[in-house]
């Protein structure tokens, strides 16, 4: 799996970009490559994601991996 960010506000920008693309857990799933499972324990606060996971996310929403880690500030959607 690979090691998790511990950070919560990496699941808040993942949350952000989801519900700024109008996008269902489901949907974003299937859009993103990460597993519904995941995202529902990352949103109970249950899990973290992996870098594994944030990159896969940033590759499919098009933001940088960078942005979801908070070491740069709000980019465009």
């Amino acid at each position: 799996m690979g090691e998790e960010l511990q950070d919560p506000k990496v699941v808040e920008r993942v949350r952000f970009v989801r519900l700024s693309l109008g996008l269902t857990r489901p949907e974003f799933a299937q859009k993103t490559g990460v597993a519904l499972r995941a995202l529902e324990a990352w949103d109970a606060g249950h899990t973290h994601p992996s870098l594994k996971s944030i990159r896969k996310i940033a590759i499919a929403t098009n933001r940088p991996v960078a942005w979801f880690l908070g070491l740069e500030e709000e980019v465009a959607a």
